[in-house]
This record gives C-alpha cells, sequence and structure tokens, in this order.
C-alpha cells in the first residue's frame, strides 16, 4: 500500500494497482458539508487518462470512480438539502479497472509509472 498525508487535515491512502481489481483511495480528515460528487473527480482523471503518450500504459480505461463511503447519497432528513455532501467519515474512492489484460502485464511489468497516480489525484483534488 502506497500513503501519502497531506498536511495536517488529510491523510490519504491508496492501494490496488493496474493488473488487480481496480484502485482505491481513503481520504481520512474530510469536514462534513463538503459538496462533493463523481463527476468532480473524474474530470481530474481525465488529467491523466491511459494512452496519452508512449510512457503510460495503452489500456482504455473509462476511470470512472465510485465514491464507496463518505458521502450523503440521499437527504439525511427530508428536505435537508446534503445529499452528495461529505459526512465526515472517511471517503473512500473505488476505481475498477475494467480493460485488465495479460498481454499488457508483459508489455509494462516493469515501467507504469501511472499506476498509483490515478487514484492519488484525489489527493490533489482536495
Amino acid at each position: 500500500m502506497i500513503g501519502c498525508h497531506l498536511g495536517r487535515i488529510f491523510q490519504v491512502s491508496v492501494a490496488g494497482g493496474s493488473y488487480q481489481e481496480g484502485l482505491t483511495a481513503v481520504v481520512q480528515g474530510v469536514p462534513p458539508g463538503m459538496l462533493l460528487t463523481e463527476q468532480e473527480i473524474y474530470g481530474d482523471l481525465l488529467l491523466r487518462k491511459p494512452g496519452a503518450d508512449e510512457l503510460s500504459s495503452p489500456r482504455k480505461e473509462p476511470d470512472l470512480p465510485v465514491i464507496y463511503t463518505g458521502l450523503n447519497a440521499a437527504d439525511t432528513i427530508e428536505g435537508a438539502g446534503n445529499r452528495n455532501h461529505t459526512n465526515g467519515t472517511p471517503l473512500t474512492i473505488l476505481i475498477p479497472n475494467l480493460d485488465r489484460h495479460f498481454i499488457h502485464i508483459e508489455q509494462y511489468q516493469y515501467h507504469e509509472p501511472d499506476a498509483a497516480a490515478r487514484a492519488c489525484v484525489v489527493c490533489v483534488h482536495s
């Protein structure tokens, strides 16, 4: 597992790899009440899309993040207006690998500098 710590507020842990089921980022220290959507994270992920240059992976990943925990999926009380707002618990973001082929493992097993960067973009977004 790779861990990076930003300042004193956010602590981010990143796990997974290009040839595993996906990548995960866990962000601790996110205060409640921040508006956050998967679309915002997706926009940041587009900035480092695989296949962009000769050093990146040739895979065609959609990089669709799923916010699994730490976000209110609906208003906690009817009419509260806190849907898609953080709830103060750790934020877990999953990014599934949907284009995993063993040919890519052989080609890029020694060099893929962006393997954890996809999940670590959450660090930059925050």
